[in-house]
C-alpha cells in the first residue's frame, strides 16, 4: 500500500470512528428526551383518567399519544440493537 492510500485508509477510519461516536451521543440524547416525553404523557394520562374516567375521549386521545411514544421508543431501541449487531 502506498503512502497516499495508507493516509486515506487511516483518515477514513478516524472519521468513521468520530461519526459513530457522534451518532451514539445523538441517540443517547434523543432517547433521554423521548423518555421525558413518555413520563410526561404517562402523568398526563393518569391525571385525565382521575378527572374524567377511562371512557372519556380526552383520556382515550392521551392513551393513544402515550402508545405512539412508547412505540417510537421501542422502534428506536430495536434499530439501535440491530446496528450494534452489524459488523463494521
Amino acid at each position: 500500500m502506498d503512502k497516499k492510500s495508507l493516509q486515506s485508509f487511516l483518515l477514513y477510519h478516524i472519521l468513521h470512528s468520530k461519526l459513530q461516536e457522534t451518532m451514539s451521543q445523538i441517540a443517547e440524547k434523543n432517547e433521554s428526551t423521548l423518555k421525558q416525553q413518555i413520563a410526561a404523557s404517562r402523568a398526563r394520562l393518569q391525571c385525565l383518567w382521575n378527572l374524567h374516567g377511562h371512557t372519556n375521549p380526552v383520556v382515550l386521545a392521551a392513551s393513544i399519544e402515550l402508545d405512539e411514544l412508547l412505540n417510537r421508543y421501542h422502534r428506536q431501541n430495536k434499530t439501535q440493537d440491530l446496528n450494534l449487531d452489524s459488523p463494521d
